[in-house]
């Protein structure tokens, strides 16, 4: 039996705007809650620089949630030479409209949550202290 553990999807469009994007975005996530931590966020991200290796310019949808934000830097920490190419973005993505990931964690603008564990009792998450940096200062 197969069972999913992880998707992704690409975008050309705002979905709330219906704006199409001026570069290659990558719009949706999703890790499969037992399945993560793992190194998927990780492979794809690296499928998506990869499938659009010609672009110079590549972008996530905005905002960055805190894992999302951890698996780009462990990503942008490996793959250096997808730091200056790699952009958070909103629609339609003009120059205005992107901040460069990279960047902003050097800056500590993004809430890093590197362990997050559930709780089996609670369902409630946990955030380990010393490996979750709150430093959210963004305007």
């Amino acid at each position: 039996m197969f069972e999913l553990i992880f998707f992704f999807s690409g975008s050309l469009c705002d979905t709330w705007s219906g704006q199409g994007y001026l570069l290659p975005v990558l719009d949706t996530v999703l890790v499969r809650k037992s399945c993560r931590r793992r190194g998927f966020g990780s492979q794809m991200l690296e499928n998506f620089c990869s499938t659009f290796y010609s672009e110079n310019i590549l972008g996530v949808s905005s905002p960055l949630s805190p894992g999302w934000a951890a698996v780009c830097r462990g990503f942008l920490q490996q793959r250096e030479e997808y730091r200056d190419r790699l952009y958070e973005v909103e629609a339609p993505g003009s120059w205005t409209q992107r901040r460069n990931i990279w960047l902003n964690i050097q800056l500590g603008r993004y809430t890093l949550c590197i362990n997050e564990e559930n709780s089996r009792a609670s369902g409630d998450r946990k955030k380990n202290d010393g490996n979750c940096s709150s430093q959210e200062v963004r305007t």
